[in-house]
């Protein structure tokens, strides 16, 4: 394992953090990854999980509409754009869906994301947005499962959803919904370690330890290791701190674009809400309840 490249890691880490703590609070001087579009260190701290966190668990609908806004967000990628076609309580319903279509079936509907979402690479299979999204969502839709994922593990939703195949989705892509679907607190979904780790993952992490060969159990204890010496650094917020086992593949998804030639940039922009304001998900607070003391040896 090379210990340069873990310590650039770990400095790109903490000035990632800074970035965010610069955004929300002006507490930190701005540095260069302020002017960068990057994903954040912890997934629930990014606008998108933010608000499913927010609407997924204060509208009164059923689950099944909730699984299906989280899959709209996530397919899209877009946050802005899926919330100017939900309904006034932020909801995604079998009725929106053709309001989100009409949407991407006009031209100068642009969407804007730090990553290739499924809907934006639509092109390459020859269909249209709207066709592909419509049939991705249908698909979802018919193969939920009977229990909508109650009391399961992301590790078990992942595993479902690369058995069952909904169109239009992949490993990176089910990787997400795992742990979109743990906002949704009456589910009482499990945060565990996703053993079906995406490719990019797997070569960020090949080349931040300098390792030759994936092996899911050296994964596992690098996510020990770097949990639990993220969790010892300085944060404005307690809040901050919260971090999961799946957090880590997205540390090393945004390191990896940070050093990319193509790293959207972002405009200059005012005070973001406060850090008081930052929601967590049930599951979040039972996973850091449970394991203070952080190990994922019995996720194995």
């Amino acid at each position: 394992m090379s210990d340069n490249l873990i310590s650039n890691f770990k400095l790109y880490l903490l000035k990632r953090r800074d970035a965010f703590e610069y955004r929300h609070s002006r507490k930190k001087e701005v540095n260069d990854l302020a002017r960068k579009s990057l994903p954040n260190n912890l997934k629930y701290l990014d606008d998108m999980s933010q608000t499913m966190i927010r609407t997924l668990n204060t509208a009164r609908y059923p689950v099944r509409d909730k699984l299906l806004t989280a899959f709209v967000y996530r397919i899209i990628g877009d946050e802005r754009l899926v919330r100017q076609c939900t309904n006034p309580d932020g909801i995604i319903t079998v009725k929106e869906l053709k309001v989100v279509a009409d949407k991407l079936r006009k031209k100068g509907t642009k969407i804007r994301c730090n990553y290739v979402s499924p809907v934006q690479s639509a092109f390459t299979t020859g269909m249209s947005r709207h066709d592909y999204f419509m049939s991705s969502c249908c698909d979802f839709i018919d193969k939920l499962p009977q229990d909508l994922f109650y009391e399961w593990s992301c590790n078990d939703i992942c595993n479902y959803y690369a058995d069952v195949k909904v169109f239009g989705t992949g490993m990176f892509t089910n990787f997400h919904l795992a742990t979109d679907f743990s906002y949704i607190n009456e589910l009482h979904i499990k945060i565990d370690l996703i053993r079906k780790v995406p490719k990019p993952v797997k070569r960020h992490y090949l080349k931040v330890t300098g390792n030759k060969r994936f092996y899911i159990d050296d994964y596992a204890d690098f996510v020990d290791d770097i949990m639990d010496w993220y969790i010892d650094q300085p944060f404005i917020t307690p809040k901050e701190r919260i971090i999961t086992p799946n957090d880590v593949a997205n540390m090393l998804i945004s390191w990896n674009l940070s050093e990319s030639s193509t790293c959207p940039k972002r405009k200059a922009t005012t005070l973001k809400k406060q850090l008081s304001s930052i929601v967590i998900s049930r599951s979040m607070y039972d996973y850091w309840k449970e394991n203070k003391t952080i190990s994922h040896k019995d996720d194995r």
